[in-house]
């Protein structure tokens, strides 16, 4: 019974992807050491398991017909918290402000307003703009028990920030955390 409880739980987890790829949207099981989650790529955005490799990103985004060198790009980061230093969503979130403005010190961030996940949860997001390279980007941070994961909409320009914001609810919306119990065989 113990096995079969976990087949069906991913089996009901799934059913909403299928009706997504009947609507040309793509989705998956993302999964690394401490956990696996699934998530929907939002309409009209293109999901690549591949290409974040080089970044150790599980997923990256971006606009179809384009890549993740272009302009506009989307991509998720999860990292386990017994390799961090902080202790709580909070403390991980001010680490990364605090790396981000030793880098670009004219840095402006500011608190975006919190979107929800697939459970109903919040995310706590922060927007950045300013830094070396003029990029406009927002990242929501989501803290599971094993992981902190974020998510970030990244744009060259306020405008293609601003048009693309909606999708970057949308990704996140289509998150579900699985498990942070993860055996690969």
């Amino acid at each position: 019974m113990k096995k079969i409880f976990p087949i069906i739980t991913i089996l009901t987890l799934l059913i909403p992807l299928f009706s997504f790829a009947a609507e040309k949207e793509y989705g998956g099981i993302i999964y690394g050491p401490s956990f696996a989650f699934i998530i929907i790529a939002p309409k009209g955005w293109t999901l690549d398991t591949e290409t974040g490799k080089r970044y150790k990103l599980p997923a990256v985004f971006y606009p179809k017909g384009s890549s993740f060198d272009g302009p506009l790009v989307m991509y998720i980061n999860s990292v386990e918290k017994k390799n961090q230093k902080a202790n709580n969503v909070n403390e991980f979130m001010q680490e990364e402000i605090s790396r981000f403005k030793l880098k670009h010190p004219n840095i402006k961030i500011t608190d975006g307003k919190a979107l929800p996940i697939g459970n109903g949860r919040l995310t706590l997001v922060k927007e950045f703009s300013g830094d070396t390279w003029s990029n406009f980007e927002a990242v929501a941070y989501i803290e599971e028990e094993k992981t902190f994961t974020s998510f970030t909409l990244s744009s060259k320009k306020q405008e293609g920030y601003k048009k693309n914001f909606k999708a970057f609810k949308d990704l996140i919306a289509g998150y579900t955390f699985i498990t942070d119990d993860v055996r690969e065989k």
